[in-house]
């Protein structure tokens, strides 16, 4: 087993070891903690006596745990097999994907949610292999219905020329 973890770490980049991943992760969400922080919000304190960011917070804290795990534990060193075989342009479409949630994020509360969402999730689906097209229409239009009503049912109106502004 020892030799497998030293074989499996030389073949690889030490970003690619769980360490590495557990030390990009953490850099990741102390700079989300340090943003929570800094943000009014979090803070805020709603009518049940709760903050608005505790649960964001403790999940961020949660978060950099699992990290420092992934850096200390006994198995630091491996490589898991998806990792050492992905490519770089693995990671640009992730950063994509990202850009992507943020512009359907302000189009969405800026246009109108009804009308952006099912575009999102139709293209997302389509992209991520749904296949014949007609299905991942269906669902997305469903899906945004669905959400749409849920979040209506608990008084939380989203942006659609539905509701009233």
């Amino acid at each position: 087993m020892e030799s497998d973890i030293g074989q499996t770490a030389g073949r690889s980049s030490w970003l690619r070891t769980n360490q590495g991943v557990g030390v990009l992760i953490c850099i990741a969400t102390i700079i989300l903690l340090v943003y929570l922080v800094a943000q009014d919000w979090t803070f805020e304190v709603l009518r049940d006596g709760f903050h608005l960011g505790t649960f964001t917070l403790v999940s961020a804290v949660a978060i950099l745990l699992c990290g420092i795990a992934l850096v200390f534990d006994g198995q630091k060193n491996v490589v898991e097999e998806e990792l050492a075989e992905s490519r770089p342009i693995e990671f640009v479409y992730a950063v994509a994907m990202l850009v992507a949630c943020y512009v359907y994020y302000q189009l969405a509360w800026k246009v109108d949610f009804l009308l952006i969402t099912p575009l999102f999730l139709c293209a997302g689906m389509f992209i991520l292999g749904v296949r014949p097209a007609w299905v991942a229409v269906v669902a997305g239009v469903v899906t945004t219905v669905v959400m749409f009503g849920l979040f209506h049912l608990i008084g939380l109106d989203l942006p659609s020329f539905l509701t009233p502004a």
